[in-house]
């Protein structure tokens, strides 16, 4: 690479090249090597300027004699011209040489005196230096900047990714100092931020060199932050370089502040269409996507707090959260559990007739038999539905058809007929012929998912149906609590405000333990060793989910992990055994999504952050919750971010001891776990640092046998610590 910064110019139509030496010593080979260069190229350049300040004759001299340079000269005999062209103290004269003439491009020593033509020539530097960089940095994805200022920006403009090479910073400083010209009273140069403090210092040096009695300080104001704190200069006294700004507010807020001159300050880079943007040295066109003030909002964007001067995320200390009895129960769980435990009512990853799966999948016709479902149905029945009510259309499947019969029959009890009758979802299109417009419908569903089934009824009627709809769910089944607050606004939402929603209960699981299903079934098809143990849980018939097998299994007795006593977020009574563990992976899943999700929650507690914050499960959740199957189920209901220990020392040192003792106790009930955590070290879901993970495959292999249960986790040891392709750490 060459150490000399070299661009191309045309001027009245000939093609240039710019040999830009900065001041002091330059080993003529690097001038030699360019002129080489020029020489092998397909299009030869019409002249070489080597461009330099008065006051280093001297050194060009002694370039321009070495043999090496008269060599590289010769090469392009007359197809070149070579010219010198020193700038002198006062910045308004170019001293011009021709070395190796040509009569057709001969006029450039004349013209380089035009103030307007070296304008041309730096300006042609300028371009080459902040064109070929990426200098415009978009915010991350669902982000968007909050600057300095206090405005929003969908983007920011960073100066200091251009400046990284010495001669490109002493060239833009020799166009700064063209263009503030010569200053006998300058006594400081103010920079908006340290990350262009290198140009200041080399305009002081050319200053230095070309004016010797001024040696101005360099002194920053660290953006809008310092602004405040800087005392107005007296006049002339001053320049300020600003190295950025998407408005050029800054500049402005700098002469209202100091009461300059636009001629004293200066901003390095702007975007066209910026108010005063013609005073910049460069400008880019705004990104298609750019968006800022106003219409941020309207984005759904968080905002990203930087670092002032620097433009750096700001570091946020790591926010661990411990699940706890006082912050973290949702009593519709709790009560959910009471009513089904010990039951096949959950069940987990069946598959439906339409190829679909169903990661958490309720049995509707327990639902339905259930006697506290009842009481809530009767009592939404008699207090709910309207004296005008018609007819009743269910969701097309046999326990919504019991639930519709049921209130069919409550109905009987009131004294209330149904004249238009009771119908499916796929039925109840043919007789709209002979439905009444004016009259209520109570349209019931037993389990739903997001509702498709419910919302396509409500298209379907808008039309030819104004009268009150009742909705009656037993069970939603979702990942987010938000498909559930949507689901109930779209069908609540009429012109008169007659519709009505009720749900019994929503159970909201999030969307990591359909993912860790995912994960297992990629893993075993990119690594045939760990299909013994993988591949049966996939192959499996219609209908038939997991059940019991949702987890893996234990080495103990018992291959199917158990819920002990006095588990946390349930009431008291329930039998120990292994028949909870959907019930339990939904219990887990549904207070991880609240926690991420609820805002009433206090923010200690929120396993989420407005901030741009590492948000992590404390690792002492491990110790708190010791039953296998609570362990298994925060691996399997967490994300990979909320289970990323690899940048925190302290926490990826505690897993490390930790998941030792896992694997030391795997035949025990402390470790009956073992096979979940070697898993998720396998598919990353559970990450530690690489030092700390090498440790404990090392020692845990060590203490494996030849059976089945230890070659499992031996072999999902051995590809956790086979290097992954990502080494990013998970927000």
């Amino acid at each position: 690479m060459n150490a000399m910064f070299i661009f191309p110019w045309v001027c009245d139509g000939y093609d240039f090249r710019i040999l830009f030496k900065a001041p002091g010593s330059t080993p003529s080979t690097y001038v030699a090597e360019a002129v080489k260069q020029a020489a092998q190229d397909v299009l030869y350049p019409d002249a070489i300027i080597l461009l330099s300040i008065e006051g280093d004759d001297t050194e060009v001299k002694s370039i321009l004699d070495d043999a090496a340079l008269q060599v590289a000269i010769k090469r392009l005999g007359t197809r070149t011209g070579i010219y010198t062209a020193a700038i002198g103290a006062s910045q308004k004269r170019v001293k011009t040489k021709a070395i190796q003439s040509r009569p057709s491009v001969d006029f450039i020593t004349r013209r380089l005196s035009d103030q307007g033509v070296l304008k041309n020539l730096l300006n042609a530097g300028i371009r080459h230096i902040f064109s070929s960089k990426k200098i415009i940095i978009p915010a991350p994805p669902g982000y968007h900047f909050q600057k300095p200022s206090g405005d929003s920006a969908s983007h920011f403009i960073r100066a200091e990714e251009a400046l990284s090479e010495s001669h490109v910073v002493e060239f833009l400083a020799l166009t700064l100092l063209v263009r503030m010209g010569k200053r006998e009273n300058l006594r400081t140069i103010y920079i908006d931020t340290m990350g262009i403090s290198s140009v200041a210092y080399a305009l002081r040096e050319l200053i230095r060199l070309t004016q010797s009695n001024i040696i101005p300080r360099i002194v920053s104001f660290h953006s809008h932050e310092g602004l405040k704190k800087i005392d107005s200069p007296m006049p002339k006294t001053a320049y300020c370089i600003i190295s950025a700004s998407s408005s050029l507010s800054l500049e402005r807020e700098w002469i209202k502040r100091t009461r300059c001159t636009n001629e004293d300050v200066v901003t390095l880079l702007t975007f066209n269409g910026a108010q005063g943007c013609e005073n910049a040295m460069f400008t880019f066109d705004r990104p298609e996507n750019w968006a800022e003030h106003g219409a941020i909002p309207t984005l759904g964007t968080k905002g990203l707090r930087t670092l002032g001067e620097r433009f750096q995320q700001e570091q946020m200390p790591l926010k661990k959260i411990t699940l706890s009895r006082d912050h973290h129960p949702i009593e519709t769980v709790k009560h959910l559990a009471k009513q089904f435990w010990g039951s096949s009512f959950l069940d987990i990853d069946v598959a439906m007739p339409n190829g679909k799966r169903r990661v958490f999948y309720a049995d509707g016709t327990l639902l339905v038999d259930n006697q506290i479902f009842q009481q809530w149905l009767e009592k939404e029945i008699r207090s709910k539905v309207p004296a005008s009510i018609q007819g009743i259309i269910y969701q097309d499947d046999p326990s919504s058809r019991q639930m519709a019969e049921k209130c069919e029959n409550y109905l009987k009890q009131f004294k209330t007929e149904l004249p238009w009758g009771v119908h499916s979802s796929n039925e109840y299109e043919s007789k709209l012929d002979s439905l009444d417009s004016k009259r209520g419908l109570l349209i019931v569903g037993a389990v739903v998912g997001q509702g498709h089934m419910l919302l396509g009824i409500s298209r379907d009627l808008r039309a030819c149906h104004e009268g009150s709809k009742t909705y009656l769910i037993g069970l939603q089944v979702c990942a987010a609590q938000s498909e559930s607050t949507f689901l109930s606004s779209n069908l609540r939402n009429t012109k008169d405000g007659t519709n009505f929603f009720k749900v019994w209960n929503c159970l909201a699981t999030g969307s990591a333990m359909q993912a860790s299903l995912r994960n297992e079934e990629h893993l075993q098809k990119l690594h045939p060793s760990i299909k013994p143990i993988i591949e049966p849980r996939h192959n499996r018939q219609v209908h038939i989910g997991l059940g019991e097998r949702a987890l893996l299994p234990t080495a103990a007795e018992s291959p199917s992990l158990r819920l002990r006593k006095d588990f946390l977020f349930w009431h008291e009574g329930y039998e120990e055994g292994s028949l909870h563990v959907a019930l339990v992976l939904a219990t887990i899943g549904a207070i991880l999504e609240r926690a991420r999700t609820d805002k009433k929650l206090n923010d200690n507690y929120a396993l989420n952050s407005d901030k741009v914050q590492h948000v992590i499960l404390d690792p002492q959740n491990f110790n708190r919750f010791n039953d296998g199957i609570i362990q298994a189920s925060l691996l399997r209901q967490a994300y990979p971010s909320e289970l990323n220990y690899s940048a925190a020392h302290e926490e990826s040192a505690f897993m490390r001891e930790f998941l030792l003792k896992i694997f030391s106790a795997r035949k025990k009930s402390q470790g009956e776990a073992a096979m979940e955590f070697a898993l998720a070290l396998a598919t990353k879901r559970l990450k530690i640092q690489n030092s700390d993970l090498e440790i404990v495959c090392d020692k845990s292999m060590a203490l494996f046998t030849d059976s089945d249960f230890d070659m499992g986790i031996r072999n999902l040891l051995q590809i956790a610590r086979q290097k992954s392709s990502d080494q990013t750490h998970a927000f």
